[in-house]
């Protein structure tokens, strides 16, 4: 359940930067996506890993172990991303030649 829960809430602030992003509100979107940074670092950066690799030492069917390798993989990547969105974001309001830099890592986490 826990699981369920948290990726949940992820997937609520996701949605919230992307409406702040298509809505032209900035503060709104950097706001988001510093939450997402916090709740990828704080908590299911925390356990997930521990949780997948046990559900792939119990589990007998392939799809659990692949499940949760899976979003193990993938919530360490989008912290990766975020961290790197969130870094470009912060030098492109001193450098605008990091802005287009931002610009692209923003596009490709659409994809």
């Amino acid at each position: 359940d826990r699981v369920s829960v948290e990726l949940e809430v992820m997937a609520h602030l996701c949605a919230t930067e992307a409406e702040a992003w298509e809505a032209r509100a900035f503060d709104v979107a950097l706001h988001a996506l510093g939450q997402e940074g916090d709740f990828l670092h704080y908590h299911l950066g925390q356990w997930l890993s521990t949780f997948a690799r046990a559900v792939g030492r119990v589990t007998t069917h392939p799809l659990y172990r692949a499940v949760s390798e899976t979003a193990d993989v993938f919530v360490h990547h989008d912290r990766d991303l975020v961290d790197q969105l969130l870094r470009q974001l912060s030098q492109s309001a001193s450098s605008p030649a990091a802005d287009s830099s931002a610009q692209r890592a923003l596009t490709s986490r659409e994809v």
